[in-house]
């Protein structure tokens, strides 16, 4: 389900706190954003940051119950 020329980005849902930060539209296990000419590099780049951060602690978390 990839189509290079999309603006839309699927990805596994965030937390809750990711969601409404953001205003991402999520349902079930999945989320979207749609990139839209307004939006800076920066602004994306710290979506990325945010989403990225979490998911690293969300990692760590697994690895110490292991």
């Amino acid at each position: 389900m990839l189509n290079k020329n999309s603006n839309t980005v699927v990805f596994q849902k965030p937390s809750d706190k990711l969601i409404k930060k953001w205003q991402l539209a999520a349902q079930g296990d999945l989320a979207h954003i749609v990139v839209m000419p307004n939006i800076s590099q920066v602004k994306i780049d710290q979506f990325i940051d945010d989403l990225l951060h979490e998911s690293l602690l969300a990692c760590k978390d697994l690895v110490q119950a292991a």
